[in-house]
């Protein structure tokens, strides 16, 4: 499995899943970062339909594993 990446050091690629830890929360989820635009005021991880984490708020990220293989 990946090593984890501090958001510091680099984003992923928008648009990609990835896995975030979030520290305030001790969470880890799958989160899409999405760049700031009209509608966002910052960089942020879409995690569902209704949940954003502004980046200042995520500490790391990993790339998720490939799926399994089908038989």
């Amino acid at each position: 499995m990946s090593e984890w990446i501090s958001v510091s050091e680099r984003l992923p690629e928008p648009g990609v899943p990835v896995l975030i830890y979030i520290p305030a929360y001790d969470e880890q989820v799958t989160g899409v970062l999405d760049r700031a635009d009209g509608i966002l005021a910052s960089d942020s991880f879409h995690v569902n339909e209704c949940n954003y984490w502004p980046v200042e708020h995520v500490s790391h990220w990993m790339p998720l594993p490939p799926p399994p293989k089908h038989p």
